[in-house]
C-alpha cells in the first residue's frame, strides 16, 4: 500500500473514535511529516523505516520555528497514526513512544487567573450580554464540553429533568452532568428557541445549519477581546474547568471522566488529570480515612476470595 492508502485506512478508522475536526487535524499532521521523510530521505514512506530517531530530527528540524502548541499536536498525531499502524500489525512497535526531542516541547495547560476569572463572571451576569455566547461559554467553563461537542450539541441531547447533557461526538458518547448555573442559562435559551424541533442543533447560522466549531471560536475568541482576555478560547475554559475541580478537592479519577480522558479500556487516565492538580493539596491527609478502611477491609476480602466467595466485595 502506498502512504495515501495508510492515511485514507486510519481516518476511516479514525472517524469512528475522534471528532471530524481532530481527524482533519492527524491527516494533515501525518501528510506533513511523510512528505518530509520522502523529500529528506528520498526514499518512499514504510512503516518498518520509521523509527524514533526519525521523529526526532523531524521535530528539531521541520518544527523548529513552530509554536510549542503546534508541537505538540503534532507529535499527537503521528503517536496516534503510529499506534493505530501498531494495532494493524503494520509495524512491532511506536515509534513516538520513544522519540525524545518531543518531552522538550509538551505543552503545558492553560487557565485563567483569579481576575480573568471575574471578567468572565461579570459577562455571564450580564443579562445585556449575548445568550448564546453565555452559554457557550458556560458550557465550556462550567460543564467542561469540547468545541466540537458545543458545534454538534442537539437539543434533544438535553434531559432536564435529569439535569443532563447526553453527548455523542467523533463516534463517541458520554453523559454530561450540568450545575444549576449552566442548566438556567440553557433553559432560557431554550425558551427562546421553542420554533427549532428536538432533533436541531443548539447552535445554528443563519440558514439553520449546524454552527462550525471554527465560528464557535471566532465567537468566544471576539467575547475575550470585549472583556480584556486575550487569546480567550474554548480550551482554556475546559482547561480552567478542570484545575476548579481540582481545587475544589474532586478525585482525580472524577476529574478524568468529567474531561473525557480515558484509556482504550474506558478506565479514567489518571495521567492525563494529573496536570491540574494543585501542589498545594495534600493527599495524604484528604485520603486518611479511605487508607485505613481499604487497609482494615483487605483481611476480610482477602479470606472470602480463597474461601471462591463470589461476592468477595
Amino acid at each position: 500500500m502506498t502512504a495515501n492508502d495508510y492515511i485514507d485506512k486510519f481516518a476511516e478508522d479514525a472517524a469512528e473514535i475522534y471528532s471530524k475536526n481532530t481527524v482533519t487535524s492527524y491527516v494533515s499532521f501525518i501528510k506533513k511529516f511523510i512528505k518530509w521523510f520522502t523529500e529528506h530521505y528520498g526514499s518512499d514512506f514504510n512503516f518498518s523505516t520509521i523509527s524514533s530517531k526519525h521523529i526526532d530530527k523531524y521535530t528539531e528540524e521541520y518544527l523548529k520555528d513552530s509554536s510549542v502548541r503546534n508541537i505538540a499536536h503534532s507529535f499527537t498525531a503521528l503517536k496516534a497514526f503510529f499506534n493505530w499502524a501498531l494495532q494493524h500489525g503494520y509495524i512491532n512497535h511506536n515509534p513516538a513512544v520513544q522519540a525524545q526531542n518531543i518531552r522538550r516541547y509538551k505543552s503545558t495547560p492553560q487557565w485563567l487567573s483569579k481576575q480573568d476569572l471575574i471578567k468572565i463572571n461579570s459577562f455571564l451576569s450580564d443579562s445585556s450580554a449575548p445568550l448564546r455566547a453565555r452559554l457557550m461559554v458556560s458550557l465550556a467553563l462550567y460543564a467542561g464540553l469540547k468545541t466540537s461537542e458545543i458545534a454538534e450539541l442537539k437539543i434533544e441531547n438535553y434531559d432536564p429533568d435529569k439535569s443532563l447533557l447526553n453527548i455523542t461526538s467523533g463516534g463517541k458518547s458520554r453523559t454530561v452532568p450540568l450545575n444549576a448555573a449552566v442548566k438556567r442559562l440553557l433553559d432560557l435559551y431554550l425558551s427562546k428557541e421553542k420554533k427549532k424541533a428536538k432533533n436541531s442543533y443548539l447552535f445554528c447560522n443563519r440558514f439553520g445549519e449546524m454552527l462550525t466549531s471554527r465560528s464557535i471560536q471566532r465567537i468566544i475568541k471576539k467575547i475575550g477581546k470585549e472583556i480584556g482576555i486575550e487569546d480567550l478560547n474554548l480550551s482554556v475554559l475546559r482547561h480552567t474547568y478542570a484545575r476548579l475541580l481540582a481545587e475544589s478537592g474532586a478525585d482525580i479519577a472524577v476529574i478524568a471522566l468529567l474531561m473525557d480522558y480515558k484509556t482504550e479500556e474506558g478506565l479514567p487516565n489518571i495521567q492525563s488529570a494529573i496536570q491540574y492538580m494543585p501542589l498545594t493539596r495534600n493527599f495524604e491527609k484528604e485520603y486518611k480515612c479511605e487508607m485505613k478502611k481499604a487497609v482494615e477491609k483487605l483481611p476480610e476480602y482477602y479470606r472470602k476470595k480463597i474461601e471462591g466467595v463470589d461476592d468477595a466485595l
